[in-house]
This record gives C-alpha cells, sequence and structure tokens, in this order.
C-alpha cells in the first residue's frame, strides 16, 4: 500500500496523463500512466486509462490486458468493464464485447455510456428493437448527451421512421449547437419542417442565421415557417431581410405578398406580386430560357393568357414547388374556372400548401359552374376534412357518391367524415358500401372494425378480422385485434388459435414492443372523463347502457382519500393511511367493485402488473362484460375503468391526484397503460388464459420495487408496510413479490415481523428491469396483487430504516461519519447532471462552498449523488480551498447514504427523488430547481411527520435553459445565482448557532 504522499504523486501523473490522452498525444499519455503505476501499481483506475490510449491506438491485445489487470485489482470496477468492452470491439471481438458491456451494466444498472454501447452492438448485428431500447435507456439516465441521440438517429433512419430520427437529430443538435453547421441546421430544419414540427424549424433556422449573417436561403425558410404558425409580422421582416441579402427573387416576392395578403394589406400584396413576375422573367437560372416564359406571361404574345398561366403553373408543379404553381394556377383559374386541368392542378398545389380554406373557396366557386362533377365534391370533402368541418365534409362525399356510385374513394372517405361526426351506424353502412365496391380493401375492413368496437359490436368486428385474415393472412393488426377480443369474450381458444398462426406467419409478432406499438398507432378510446362529463358524454354513457350512480359507487374511495389527505398537515398534505380498498384486499383476499351495467357487487383476484415510470395495476372483473379497474400504484387511488367490448376508458382521476405532466398527458399515459396491457396479455397468452381459469386460490402479494424512482419505492411502498404492519395485518400479507428496483433494502431486515407473524410467506424475488417481468410474474405464480402505498414517512419507519442501515453499514464508513461530525457547519451537497440539472452547477457550488468557507473556518462538506457524478466532485474540489474537508457519499450503497444522511446540519440539493434521504433524517436546506417546480413557501419535500421544512431559491434566481429537453417542464434543465442559494444557507446556520 502506499502512503498519502506517493498516492498523491500517482494522482498528479494520472492528472497530467488524461490531459495528454484528451489532447491527443497518447505516447506521452502512456508515458505518464507509467510513472503513476511505479507508485501506485495497485490503482486500478490508471489501469483502465491505460487501456483507454490503447483502444485510441488500435492495439486491442494491449487494451485488454490493461483492463484485466484493473479487474484483478477491483473486480467490480463497472468502467474497466466498459474498456473492455471497448478493447475486444476493436479487436473485432463482437460478442467478447457485448458480456463485457453486459457485465458493466449489471454492477452499474445506471451506467449510460455502456448501455450506449450494448446499443451500438446490436445496431452493428441490425437487431433494431434491441439497439433502439438501450440507447433509449442511456438517453433516460444521461439525457444531455448528444451522441446517444445521433446513434438512435441512425438507427431510426434504417428502419424507415423519419420522424423519431428527425426527433433524435434535432435534440442531439441543440445539445451540442456549436459542432453543427448552418447548413446542417438548415437542412434539420427542412425536415421538420416538412413534418409539421414548425417551431422547432423556426428554432434551427435561427440558428443557421446566427452561425451565417448572409445564409439566404436560412433567411427564406425562416420566413416560410414563420408564415406557417401565422407569425406574419415577423415572417414579413424576414423577407425583407432576405431582398437586402440576397437581392431580388421571384420565391421570396410570392412569399411576402401571401404573408401581406393573410393580413389584408392587398395593394401591398399585389404589388410583390407583380415584383415576383418582373424578377421572374428576368431571372434565367429560375426556369430555362428555352421555356420563352416571358412569352407565356405577355398577352400580346400569347393570346391565351389563361393557358400561359396554367404552363408555368405545371412546369412549377413538376418541380415540386408548390407556392410557385399555386400563384400561376389562381390565376389560371380566375380567368377560366371551368378547366378541369387548372381544377386538377390547383387542387395538388393547395393540398400540399395545405391551403384549405381557400381550396374550398375555388372549388365552391367551379361547382357553381359545373355542379354535375363528381370530382369537384369528392375534392371540396377533403378541403373540409383537412379543416376537421366533418359534417360539411360528409355532405360533399355523400354527393359525390350519389353523382358516381361507383367511387370507392369518395364511399370511403364518407365513412370517416361521419365517424368522426359522431354518426356511427352511418359510417358503418358507409364502409360496408366501400367493401362491396372493393372487396379486397383490408383497411377499409380495419377501419370498419375499429368503428364496430367502440360501438360496442364486439362480435361483429371479430367477423371483420376475420376476413382481413382471408384476403390478407399477415396482417399483424387484424390478428392481434383479433386475438384481443376473443380472449376478453373468454374464447381462450380460439384467441390462442389465431395467435398461433400469426406467429407462424410473422415472427416478430413475438416481441412485445411490436405488439403494443399496433394497439398504440390503430386504436382510438372513447377516453371519458367522469369529473367533467359534456351533455353528449352523458347520452353516450346512458347508451351504452353504463350508469353514472354506479360509476360513482366504484370511484368513492377516490374521495375519501382526498379527505384524508386535506385533514393531515397543511405543510404537505399529511400521512392518511392506505385506502379503504386496499386494506379490503388484505382482509378478504379480493377487491371489490359493482358492475358499471347492473349494479352488482363484484369481487376479483385478478390483477396485472403494468408499467415502470408509471405503473398501474389492472384488475379484471367479470360482470354483465368484462371490465377493468385500473389503479395508481403510486398514490393508490382508482384511476380509471377500461371496457375492451367498446374500447372505452372512463376515467375519475382529477387534478388533485397530479396525474401526468408535459412528458405525459393523462390521457396519453392511461391509454399506453391499456396497450401495454394488450400486449403482454398476447405475448403471455397460455398463462394468462390459466391465470384466469385457475380457481385455487391467490395469494394475496405486496408488489414493491417495480417503479424506477427511489424516492417513490421509499415514501410511498416502503412506508406501505409499515402503515400494514400499525393496522397489525402483515398475517393476512401471504406473499411479497420484489422487483428489480428494490435499490438494495431488504425489506425483510426492515420489517422482521413479516416473517414472524406469518411463518409461510412467500417472497418472490424478481430479478431484472424490464417492465413486463411483474406482469410474468403474477400470471405465472398466480399472485393477487397490489401495492401497499402510503404516502409519507413516519417517524418509526425513519428510525427502522436507519436502524437497519447502520446494522449493515461498514465500520469504515461510520468512522468517517463520525469523524465528519466534528465540523460546523456540515453541508451535504448533492449533485444532479440528468434532466431537471443545475447546468453550471460545478462552478456555482464551488463558489458557493468558497464563499462559505470565508465565513465559517470549520467547513465540512459531504457530496451526495450517483457515482457517475464524480467527475464533477473532482471538478468542483479542485476548485475550492484545500482547507475544506471533504467527504464522499457517492460511492455508496444505500444503507450507508442513509447513515451517512444523519451526519449534516443541512443541506443543498436539486429538487428530485434525491430529496428521500434528507426527508428520511429530517434534515432542514435549500432546494434549487427549475421554474415549474419551485415554490415560494417553505415546505417540506417529502410527507413526513413531524417534518422539518425546506426552502427554495428565489423563482428570480433561476433561468431555464434553452437546451434539448426545454419543451418539457418536468426535465427542464436550468441555471440559477449560487449567491442566492448562500443567502438562504447563511440564514439557516445562524438559526441552527443559535
Amino acid at each position: 500500500m502506499v502512503n498519502d504522499v506517493n498516492g498523491e504523486s500517482a494522482i498528479v501523473y494520472l492528472n497530467e496523463g488524461n490531459q495528454l490522452k484528451d489532447a491527443g498525444f497518447y505516447d506521452q499519455a502512456l508515458e505518464c500512466y507509467g510513472k503513476a503505476l511505479a507508485i501506485d501499481p495497485e490503482n486500478a483506475e490508471i489501469h483502465n486509462q491505460q487501456a483507454e490510449v490503447y483502444c485510441l491506438q488500435g492495439k486491442a491485445e494491449e487494451a485488454i490486458a490493461c483492463c484485466q489487470k484493473a479487474l484483478t485489482i477491483q473486480p467490480n470496477y463497472a468502467v474497466a468493464y466498459k474498456t473492455l468492452g471497448n478493447a475486444f470491439l476493436v479487436g473485432g471481438k463482437l460478442e467478447e464485447a457485448r458480456e463485457s458491456y453486459a457485465k458493466a451494466v449489471e454492477i452499474q444498472p445506471d451506467y449510460a455510456a455502456a448501455l450506449a454501447n450494448l446499443g451500438s452492438i446490436y445496431a452493428q448485428e441490425q437487431n433494431w428493437q434491441q439497439a433502439i431500447f438501450y440507447y433509449q435507456k442511456a438517453i433516460a439516465i444521461q439525457p444531455n448527451f448528444a451522441g446517444f441521440y445521433r446513434n438512435l438517429a441512425r438507427v431510426f433512419s434504417q428502419i424507415g421512421k423519419p420522424e423519431e430520427a428527425t426527433e433524435c437529430g434535432y435534440l442531439a443538435l441543440m445539445l451540442e449547437p456549436d459542432k453543427a453547421t448552418a447548413a446542417e441546421f438548415l437542412s434539420l430544419g427542412n425536415t421538420l419542417l416538412a413534418q409539421g414540427k414548425q417551431e422547432r424549424a423556426v428554432i434551427c433556422y435561427r440558428r443557421a442565421i446566427k452561425q451565417n449573417s448572409k445564409f439566404s436561403e436560412a433567411y427564406y425558410s425562416l420566413g416560410e415557417a414563420l408564415a406557417a404558425v401565422g407569425e406574419w409580422d415577423e415572417a414579413i421582416a424576414f423577407y425583407a431581410k432576405l431582398i437586402e441579402v440576397d437581392g431580388d427573387s421571384h420565391q421570396v416576392y410570392l412569399s411576402w405578398g401571401d404573408a401581406l395578403a393573410q393580413q389584408g394589406k392587398l395593394d401591398e400584396a399585389v404589388n410583390c406580386y407583380q415584383k415576383a413576375e418582373e424578377a421572374l422573367t428576368s431571372d434565367s437560372t429560375a426556369i430555362d430560357r428555352d421555356l420563352k416564359l416571358a412569352s407565356f406571361l405577355k398577352s400580346e404574345f400569347n393570346p391565351d393568357l389563361s393557358k400561359a398561366q396554367e404552363e408555368v403553373g405545371n412546369l412549377f408543379q413538376g418541380q415540386s414547388r408548390f407556392r410557385e404553381a399555386l400563384f400561376y394556377y389562381r390565376r389560371a383559374f380566375q380567368l377560366n374556372p371551368d378547366t378541369t386541368n387548372v381544377q386538377h392542378g390547383l387542387w395538388v398545389a393547395l393540398s400540399h400548401t395545405q391551403k384549405w380554406d381557400e381550396a374550398v373557396v375555388w372549388y365552391r366557386q367551379a361547382i357553381e359552374i359545373r355542379p354535375e362533377i363528381s370530382w369537384l365534391h369528392h375534392h371540396l370533402g377533403l378541403a373540409l376534412m383537412g379543416l376537421q368541418n366533418w359534417e360539411e365534409a360528409a355532405t360533399s362525399f355523400r354527393r359525390a357518391t350519389e353523382l358516381t356510385p361507383q367511387s370507392f374513394w369518395s364511399q370511403q372517405l364518407l365513412g370517416q367524415s361521419l365517424e368522426k361526426k359522431g354518426c356511427g351506424e352511418e359510417a358503418i353502412r358507409a364502409y360496408q358500401q366501400a367493401i362491396q365496391l372493393q372487396p379486397d380493401a383490408t383497411n377499409t375492413y380495419l377501419s370498419l372494425g375499429r368503428l364496430l368496437t367502440t360501438q360496442g359490436r364486439a362480435n361483429d368486428a371479430i367477423l371483420v378480422y376475420s376476413q382481413v385474415l382471408q384476403i390478407k393472412p399477415d396482417n399483424l393488426e387484424s390478428s392481434c385485434k383479433l386475438t384481443w377480443l376473443l380472449s376478453q369474450k373468454n374464447q381462450w381458444d380460439e384467441a390462442i388459435k389465431c395467435y398461433n398462426k400469426a406467429c407462424e406467419i410473422t415472427p416478430k409478432i413475438f416481441d412485445l414492443e411490436p405488439v403494443r406499438k399496433i394497439f398504440q398507432e390503430t386504436t382510438e378510446y372513447n377516453f371519458i372523463n367522469i369529473n367533467g362529463l359534456t351533455q353528449n358524454e352523458r347520452i353516450y354513457i346512458e347508451n351504452a347502457g353504463l350508469s353514472l350512480e354506479y360509476l360513482e359507487q366504484i370511484s368513492k374511495d377516490n374521495q375519501d382519500w382526498k379527505v384524508a389527505m386535506k385533514a393531515a398537515s397543511p405543510v404537505y398534505g399529511g400521512l392518511p393511511k392506505l385506502p379503504a380498498f386496499q386494506h379490503r384486499i388484505l382482509d378478504t383476499g379480493y377487491i371489490d367493485s359493482v358492475c358499471p351495467r347492473s349494479g352488482n357487487t363484484l369481487r376479483s383476484n385478478q390483477s396485472f402488473l403494468m408499467g415502470q415510470d408509471f405503473y398501474i395495476i389492472f384488475y379484471r372483473f367479470m360482470g354483465a362484460e368484462v371490465f377493468y379497474l385500473m389503479v395508481a400504484s403510486n398514490y393508490t387511488y382508482k384511476l380509471a375503468i377500461y371496457l375492451p367490448s367498446r374500447e372505452m376508458i372512463l376515467v375519475f382521476y382529477d387534478e388533485e391526484c397530479g396525474l401526468g405532466s408535459e412528458r405525459m398527458s393523462p390521457r396519453w399515459l392511461i391509454e399506453q397503460h391499456v396497450n401495454t396491457l394488450k400486449s403482454y396479455t398476447l405475448g403471455f397468452l397460455n398463462d394468462v388464459k390459466s391465470y384466469i381459469l385457475n380457481n385455487q386460490p391467490k395469494p394475496v402479494t405486496a408488489a414493491l420495487g417495480f417503479h424506477n424512482n427511489i424516492g417513490h419505492f421509499i415514501w410511498n411502498e416502503v412506508s406501505g408496510l409499515q402503515d400494514i404492519y400499525k393496522a397489525g395485518k402483515f398475517r393476512k400479507l401471504e406473499a411479497l413479490a420484489v422487483g428489480g428496483y428494490n435499490y438494495g433494502l431488504d425489506l425483510r431486515h426492515i420489517f422482521p415481523e413479516m416473517e414472524q407473524e406469518n411463518t409461510n410467506l412467500l417472497v418472490l424475488n424478481v430479478p431484472g428491469k424490464l417492465s413486463h417481468l411483474g406482469f410474468e410474474a403474477g400470471v405465472k405464480n398466480n399472485l393477487f396483487i397490489f401495492t401497499p402505498a402510503y404516502y409519507g414517512i413516519t417517524e418509526e419507519l425513519g428510525s427502522r430504516l436507519y436502524n437497519n442501515s447502520y446494522s449493515q453499514c461498514r465500520e469504515e464508513i461510520l468512522q468517517e461519519v463520525g469523524e465528519s461530525k466534528k465540523h460546523f457547519p456540515l453541508l451535504w451537497i448533492t449533485l444532479r447532471s440528468h434532466h431537471r440539472a443545475w447546468v453550471s452547477q460545478v462552478e456555482g457550488i464551488a463558489s458557493l462552498i468558497e464563499k462559505l468557507s470565508q465565513e465559517y473556518c470549520d467547513l465540512g462538506v459531504i457530496f451526495d449523488g450517483v457515482p457517475a457524478e464524480k467527475g464533477k466532485m473532482d471538478k468542483i474540489i479542485g476548485f475550492i480551498p484545500p482547507t475544506v474537508k471533504t467527504y464522499n457519499a457517492l460511492d455508496c450503497n444505500i444503507y450507508e447514504t442513509i447513515v451517512w444522511v444523519q451526519a449534516p446540519d443541512l443541506f443543498v440539493a436539486p429538487y428530485g427523488a434525491g430529496s428521500i434521504f434528507p426527508s428520511i433524517a429530517n434534515k432542514t436546506g435549500v432546494y434549487h430547481t427549475n421554474k415549474e417546480w419551485s415554490k415560494a413557501e417553505p415546505f417540506c419535500p417529502n410527507p413526513r411527520e413531524n417534518c422539518t421544512l425546506t426552502v427554495m431559491i428565489p423563482i428570480d434566481a433561476v433561468t431555464e435553459e434553452m437546451d434539448a429537453v426545454y419543451h418539457c417542464h418536468w426535465m427542464r434543465n436550468y441555471n440559477c445565482d449560487w449567491q442566492a442559494i448562500y443567502k438562504e444557507v447563511v440564514k439557516i446556520i445562524e438559526g441552527l448557532k443559535k
């Protein structure tokens, strides 16, 4: 073992080597690492850095040897396993690289770089779904790393998903704008504009202009994008600027004229159109001079001026320059509205530019002249659909079918319009008529099947989907929906036969994610919020045979939950007990409900655990028909009921439940979970059949650790076990299912009474963190699952967590914690670099500590956070005075963190899951976060008995960052004034001194 002085010298050489490596001086870097190892040969980090350099030099064998040496010294060194994977990759050993990356992730599940490298290996093998899975996991952990998005964009491009590829490309460029050229920003902006994402296109165009103030194409595109979102004044300003930059341009004058016309400035618009014509006739590069464009436009050379305008429009249309084509078709149509070719050309130009209002005007004018032409009514209907004027669209398509009864497309679109209008039975008849005209039109069958289902005619939908499979046996939508409907009618043998046949024809149906996406992309739910019904929704519910009175009875527990929340602490919603229906689950072994049709009292012990980020338990009931009660696990309120017979979701939540965010709206979140239920049911169809038909008692099972958030795990789920213990009901708990997000806590140690009161307790550990594992464990082990979700930390639970952690804490940690308490003030600082992060936290925290050290000479600092934050901690320590004693709690497990957090006097932390640790210890401190999450008054971050209040820095000290996650308030990064934190910290310290 080296002494401290030599150890410090080795670190000096290590740091110098790292700087040389980053600068590209690899041989010199290796010399420094060699000197460091001569001093400290058992330093795994130095061996790993050596390996990284050898990888950069393409020396695979040397890199592998260094990694193996590092792992001999430190067997659980995740970074070395990642580097070993890189080395194998350099040597062309793909399978060994995969195993190394997987080992790194096994040791450190949140190791984003290793996850991304796994994604890259799968991408090389063209295993796209696995590549996407690992890239997305890496992004979820480290969303501010542009390289992950770039890699994911390439995969999406390979599998023909341009919108997803563009989204990832956009996020990558926003994270590293300095690495993109003006041309790249322009190209991305054009793609976004074509996808209808005008606001993002505007951002890209502005970036392009910022990098090249003479970039005329960017000015023009920015004007077009601003015009597309109705920002006419600003668009006009950019068109004027572009004329200054690039001279006269017919394209710019046309767009400028359109913008002025939209504002009603017709004289100015006409002036621009005239200048466009002048510019076009003098511009030999716009269209070949041989076309003699000037002679087309001058009536003295061509007396048929309408024909001339049409021909110029055709020229532009042929080049896909629809804005210019539209200008000339308009003029031709005004001169001769009864010309079929012009009418067709005008339609193409209007539809490509999506000028639906104008299309309606022109086609109504044409219909006045020739009302007997069916395709004019058809195109008018299309324009009205573009305006979502379903009633008038249906009228137009109906007229088109009257004039041309054999027109399949008019009949098909009549069905779509009637469906959108809410005329379900009429739409069904229109689709059926379209099928008679074209019996092999599978898309029409699919539309009909979807509509029949939402109309409550599931048996008819089953027949339609069966017909599709006769025409096209490999149609995945029909296979999946037919299997689902049959299963919900308890026709299990037919469902399994259908699904097995689909698997033989299309093997990819075995994968859960493609099946979920099929349901996501092809299902439109009748989504109704019971707490805000419209008159039409009331009528719809009654026509469906459902009772509002019975629905209110189902959701009554929610009202009791809210009353209990409000009756407790005014500081933070209080500490209510488990909802009554959860205790009834423990008491009876069943969950109860009334049937929303008959009002009969029902009970069920069939449960399906769904999700991960926000998970829901579906309870299956058999009343007048099958329906599912959805319970939100985090807060344990009844969220909704889902009726498969008509794809209806009746929602009970309201704003007080706090469901959803910009990142995931309540509707999106609920529908995604229903789609996931369908895909898991199909993926484990035989198991689900056995589970539902199994009449053996199902053990009452508390499910914990399936939510990927440590805060919710402790202050919802672990605290739920505390409430069960307090109610004296551990004896009624028959099983415990613990998922991969238990963060190392052994619940049986924290609550030894579980096994003392029930010696037959079944403990099922569900390894891994894939979202389907909870569902699979439940159906394969015949479990009746509920989540014991309490809402806060009691004093007793805080003591249990601390005492259990203390008993398992390493002696060296206990000694270090004891030594740290000699300092005053002792400050706990949590570092966070994934979403909702303080962007300049290194500089800000270093300045804060330095300033505090000037006021308090015995200051001590404990750094908290995930191990990946170590680099930032080291930078901060490098900036602050060496007299400040610092402690590293980043590399600790959860037990050690719970012990460590008892030591500090106060904390400074980002608001989020990490706040759970100061709450366990009931510490005061200062939070910083983005504007959306800021609070004006002192508060308790997690519900806590006898809570100590904390404060946020003033909201005016926070500025939000225009980065890749800016559009989402849930994730938005920010900057803040460290001096505002300093002022609040000093107030707390002075109060503690008193």
